[in-house]
């Protein structure tokens, strides 16, 4: 049988798996009990009402799409502002509605 070699954290790695498969999972009744001790917990109704908001892109994206789009610089800024300037508006709506659901 040949070594194997492997680092300290995919050791590690697999015994987290392992412990955590030999645990009985959770039932539906458990689960409840969990989600009304935390009070921090979304409802299902809060999760529906909820507006998804996303990180702005890396400058490494914005670089290539402004290459992908063959826009120059001053021209994709301008297209840019224009675009966030438009958008502001339902991403601010949407961080408030996921503070507001968190609460």
């Amino acid at each position: 049988m040949s070594i194997e070699r492997r680092t300290r954290a995919e050791i590690d790695e697999a015994n987290l798996l392992a412990n955590l498969a030999a645990q009985p999972r959770p039932g539906e009744d458990e689960i409840e009990a969990q989600t009304a001790e935390d009070g921090d917990a979304w409802t299902d109704a809060g999760l529906a009402e909820a507006e998804p908001v996303y990180p702005p892109p890396s400058p490494e994206r914005l670089r290539a799409l402004r290459a992908r789009l063959g826009l120059t610089q001053a021209l994709f800024a301008r297209h840019r502002a224009t675009i966030r300037a438009r958008a502001a508006p339902s991403v601010r709506a949407g961080s408030d509605a996921a503070s507001r659901h968190r609460s």
